[in-house]
């Protein structure tokens, strides 16, 4: 079982048949939340709580201004731990910034996160990071076995499809 807080780049490895591992990656660099990406952001998640309270009032902390160290982990077959982490965001030229009608922050959205796999060894040495093709999503989870990485694709023309990726891993 591998848990972690996403306040830091910290890792719990929990193993039935082995030690249990701490992995916590230093000298990674946090990616900061454009300006423009903050706002639309900002202004996506209130127009969904007033999709079911319109009088709402944003009353919390505000959005950070960088993302957090990881957003998702998981394992494969092999025992590494690949660590799903946001990288900067990216414009849809399609999408709206400001949108009139507060639906189209989901019709029409103006931003979407690039992502980054980092990859850690059975033993928690850290393998390097692993280049996401901007179409590949992470939800769900993709699945890695061996030297393949399967992951859900989002085709414009024909909806989802399923893609093979072939890995390619320092040592």
């Amino acid at each position: 079982m591998v848990a972690g807080c996403s306040e830091a780049y910290r890792l719990e490895v929990v193993r039935p048949r082995a030690q249990d591992l701490r992995i916590e990656r230093q000298g990674w660099e946090r990616v900061r939340v454009d300006p423009l990406e903050h706002a639309w952001y900002r202004g996506r998640m209130r127009a969904q709580i007033r999709l079911d309270q319109p009088d709402w009032r944003w009353q919390g902390p505000d959005i950070p201004d960088s993302k957090p160290p990881f957003h998702d982990l998981f394992t494969d077959p092999q025992g590494r731990i690949w660590v799903v982490r946001q990288g900067p965001g990216r414009v849809l030229e399609e999408g709206l910034q400001e949108p009139e009608d507060p639906l189209d922050h989901f019709r029409r959205p103006r931003w979407e996160d690039s992502w980054i796999l980092d990859v850690f060894a059975p033993d928690g040495r850290y393998l390097g990071a692993v280049g996401v093709p901007p179409e590949m999503q992470v939800e769900p989870l993709p699945r890695v076995d061996g030297e393949q990485l399967i992951a859900l694709v989002e085709d414009p023309e024909r909806g989802p499809l399923v893609r093979i990726y072939r890995l390619s891993l320092p040592e």
